[in-house]
């Protein structure tokens, strides 16, 4: 497989290729946001109040747009603007709040797939499977195992 130019972070050798792996269950991470999920539907009802509803709606609203949107994936992915230190690592952390990974985790799955997408073949588990459900089990349940995997070096060796 002829290798792609994809995410400026990421180091690929020739013998990367993004279809040669497996894709596995990931259990700590699929039984945490499971077992989060189910708590939540068995005592959402049974405890419902309005104030917690406008609770939930607002966090939601604050950690997703201005976390995860604005923090995680526009300023420290893809260094869409500018901001001061303080505001980017306070939009970082409510990012963090959402649960899908730390800021490295998020960079390393962010460009991995930017750069499984770019190639010649991809595995489909980098492509955007239709519907919500199959998403969902997608970013909570399922991680790749490349056997030469692309990687994105660390600060310390790119000195």
């Amino acid at each position: 497989m002829k290798l792609m130019p994809g995410s400026e972070r990421i180091v690929a050798n020739d013998n990367t290729d993004p279809l040669d792996g497996s894709v596995r269950w990931a259990p700590a991470k699929s039984l945490w946001i499971g077992t989060m999920s189910l708590i939540a539907v068995a005592l959402g009802p049974p405890f419902f109040s309005w104030d917690a509803l406008i609770l939930f709606v607002v966090t939601s609203a604050v950690t997703l747009c201005f976390g995860h949107s604005v923090g995680m994936h526009r300023r420290l992915i893809h260094h869409s603007f500018e901001c001061p230190l303080w505001l980017e690592r306070f939009c970082v952390y409510l990012g963090t709040l959402v649960g899908m990974a730390g800021p490295y985790g998020m960079v390393r799955l962010h460009d991995f797939r930017d750069w499984a997408q770019r190639q010649s073949a991809c595995h489909e588990l980098f492509l955007s499977p239709s519907g919500l459900l199959a998403r969902r089990v997608v970013a909570t349940s399922l991680q790749t195992r490349t056997e030469t995997p692309a990687r994105i070096p660390t600060r310390a060796s790119t000195r």
